[in-house]
């Protein structure tokens, strides 16, 4: 299949020679899409039959693009926890941001990187991890979803978001502190080669290897995104690149919102985060426990949320909420949909940031 020689082309180029000598696709076409999953040395993959074409071609791309890093992280670049995996009592990793997130990462720019994506692609990627991680828990770090990761199965979606952006923002500090000479590409590829199947890094010390590998600067980025929930400086790191980024941009009236973002917490609906132009009072980290006066449970959402479709802007609803163990109804109205997350290519960029911005978009 010729998506799959463009993929393992891609990676070939990105970790500097495939690190298998063989590697097994598993193809299942049906009515419907179930995702796919890795082994040590192939993966299998549940796609919606359809022509291979278009976004379809990309999607296939993208995932097999994904599991395939995986022979990198973590095969090659694991813990002792993930070496030695205790199936009867499994213990989770820390880093599994690293296995998971900076993969996802790893997946994108490496068909950037290899022409198999534009950067407009890439940038369009971006800004929906973006949108789904405004929908999860903003308090939850990436080391306590790594950590946490089989109870809170209804936040762990976001390692494969927000750990990517991390992964994205991550390689971007490492080349600027680096002048462009070394990113995060060239740490992962040196970390496998130092490490490897057999040789597990220690789960305890990593962070303090990752920073004596690159630069003492790199402890206050650990600190602040993947052990802390300190928010993500895309417009910043962007920045440095002359790739303007902003969170807001306006409203469409055309479309609705709810003017906040609906996530789920100890099998409950949580308040994720609210727009600032939001006015009815409700807050973040807020539980929904009804709507108009119906309790609302995971089971019976969909219908309960259903009335929701047929309304515009103005319309409003009763929400009852519960803040610190005290319920209370909060009259809602549907707002104009907020345009977020929009980047642009600057065309007077700086002669700095355009060098920034070819180093990050090539293999070094």
């Amino acid at each position: 299949m010729i998506l799959l020689e463009d993929i393992l082309t891609a990676t070939s180029q990105f970790t500097q020679g495939l690190p298998v000598n063989r590697y097994s696709f598993l193809f299942h076409f049906e009515n419907f899409s179930a995702g796919a999953w890795e082994h040590n040395l192939s993966s299998e993959y549940v796609f919606n039959e359809s022509p291979l074409e278009g976004n379809v071609a990309k999607e296939i791309k993208s995932v097999a693009a994904h599991e395939f890093y995986h022979v990198i992280t973590p095969l090659n670049i694991h813990s002792e926890l993930v070496g030695n995996f205790n199936f009867e009592k499994p213990t989770m990793s820390q880093h599994i941001w690293l296995y998971e997130g900076v993969t996802e990462w790893a997946s994108d720019i490496l068909q950037l990187r290899d022409y198999l994506i534009s950067l407009d692609d890439y940038l369009a990627d971006m800004k929906t991890k973006l949108i789904i991680n405004d929908n999860y828990d903003p308090t939850i770090s990436l080391v306590d979803l790594s950590l946490h990761s089989t109870e809170r199965q209804d936040q762990y979606g976001n390692i494969y978001q927000k750990g990517a952006i991390v992964g994205c923002l991550l390689d971007i500090r490492l080349l600027e502190l680096s002048k462009g000479k070394k990113g995060l590409r060239e740490v992962l590829n040196q970390l496998y080669k130092d490490y490897g199947v057999n040789k597990a890094f220690s789960e305890k010390d990593f962070f303090d290897d990752f920073v004596n590998r690159t630069y003492p600067e790199i402890s206050d980025f650990i600190n602040k995104y993947i052990k802390g929930t300190e928010k993500l400086p895309v417009a910043g790191y962007f920045g440095k690149l002359g790739i303007e980024y902003k969170e807001f941009v306006g409203v469409d009236s055309s479309k609705i919102s709810l003017g906040f973002g609906i996530g789920m917490k100890d099998n409950k609906f949580i308040v994720t985060r609210v727009e600032n132009s939001v006015p009815n009072g409700i807050r973040t980290l807020d539980f929904i426990i009804k709507v108009n006066g119906e309790e609302v449970t995971l089971q019976n959402a969909q219908a309960k949320f259903a009335f929701m479709k047929n309304m515009k802007v103005g319309d409003s609803f009763v929400l009852t909420i519960e803040r610190n163990g005290e319920q209370k109804d909060i009259k809602c109205s549907m707002e104009p949909r907020t345009i977020k997350h929009q980047f642009r290519v600057l065309d007077d960029a700086s002669e700095q940031q355009l060098e920034l911005r070819s180093a990050w978009m090539k293999n070094l």
